[in-house]
């Protein structure tokens, strides 16, 4: 079954509007079917034409989703992400080094302030105390404006047959 074409402003080129489909699909947890994604298209198309201003919003809504995902992920790369967890942080800024001369207290008799090379960190007992957390509460929310934005309603999300949609 050919998906019907989706509204132009959606995307200038095919490229965005491909795109922003089947991000909606997977951020939605919607099944990879026929009925889905013509109901899904179909609702893109409604948007763009009751609402036009809506789908740079829901665009901006991807985006935005996009840039949190790429933002843990880069932390787990660079073996930074547990940083992002501590609520309290005490000593050097990680990533600076001190020179000898940094530490150096007092002028006549030399001594070293080694105080500065101690770090304390302090974690929180939620998952909402961490970066982490406040980037995964963030995107549900977009999730969830996304999934009022296009009128669609998921249900039973989860498992490998994906949510239920339920038209709105």
């Amino acid at each position: 079954m050919a998906l019907p074409n989706l509204n132009a402003l959606w995307g200038p080129n095919n490229t965005r509007t491909v795109q922003d489909r089947s991000l909606l699909r997977v951020y939605l947890d919607l099944p990879a079917s026929d009925e889905a994604m013509v109901h899904l298209s179909t609702q893109m198309n409604s948007v763009a034409s009751v609402d036009p201003p809506s789908v740079a919003q829901v665009q901006a809504w991807l985006d935005e989703i996009l840039t949190l995902e790429q933002t843990g992920a880069d932390e787990v790369d660079s073996g930074t992400a547990h940083l992002g967890n501590a609520t309290s942080y005490e000593g050097l800024a990680p990533g600076k080094t001190l020179t000898r001369d940094d530490k150096l207290s007092q002028a006549k008799t030399l001594q070293w302030d080694t105080s500065l090379d101690k770090v304390k960190y302090e974690f929180g007992s939620s998952p909402r105390a961490t970066a982490q957390g406040q980037r995964e509460e963030r995107i549900s929310v977009l999730k969830q404006r996304i999934t009022t934005a296009l009128n669609l309603r998921v249900s039973g999300a989860g498992g490998m047959g994906g949510g239920v949609l339920i038209r709105g």
